[in-house]
């Protein structure tokens, strides 16, 4: 499976597309780099085994892959699916960072009956609580919450003053 994505972490916003492993030595990296960046137009290079060029060409990139019989692995966010049920998704993971809040009122609720058995459940919604912070941010990523929902996200990023709200995206 071949791998197409794009990047932007370390380059200053500039984003790069990444192709990674392709089954191939280096010298065979070299030729299907110099031929991917001659069909995209761009520069690029070979580094740590993938192939960098340089923009945002990976519907560019996977057209030319899947004509030279490369099979490649699409992350969940790239996935063509109908905007209801990406937007079906990507509220059902609204719904899921919500059970945290649910899970601190549940925490305090138990706390203020003050028994024992009131003291372990509110242990356990604790644990609840730190499992939904710890993995609703990846699984937003994944699904793309990001740019579906962003009436919540520019909600959300008032409270931040270094972040800038969203846009609607053409998609959705």
């Amino acid at each position: 499976m071949v791998r197409v994505g794009r990047e932007t972490k370390g380059r200053r916003g500039k984003g790069v597309t990444i192709v990674s492993d392709v089954p191939l030595n280096e010298a065979g990296l070299q030729e299907l780099a110099a031929r991917l960046k001659q069909r995209c137009g761009t520069g690029g290079m070979v580094k740590d085994g993938r192939i960098e060029i340089q923009g945002d060409q990976r519907d560019r990139l996977i057209a030319e892959l899947e004509g030279l019989g490369y099979a490649r692995n699409v992350p969940v966010a790239d996935m063509p699916m109908p905007r209801v049920m990406r937007k079906t998704f990507a509220w059902c993971v609204h719904a899921y960072t919500a059970l945290g809040l649910v899970a601190a009122a549940g925490i305090a609720a138990s706390i203020v009956d003050g028994t024992p058995a009131s003291f372990r459940f509110a242990f356990i919604l604790m644990l609840a609580a730190t499992l939904i912070d710890a993995t609703d941010g990846t699984l937003a990523r994944a699904v793309g919450v990001k740019s579906c929902c962003p009436a919540l996200m520019a909600g959300a990023s008032t409270i931040s003053s270094t972040s800038k709200p969203t846009r609607r995206c053409r998609s959705c």
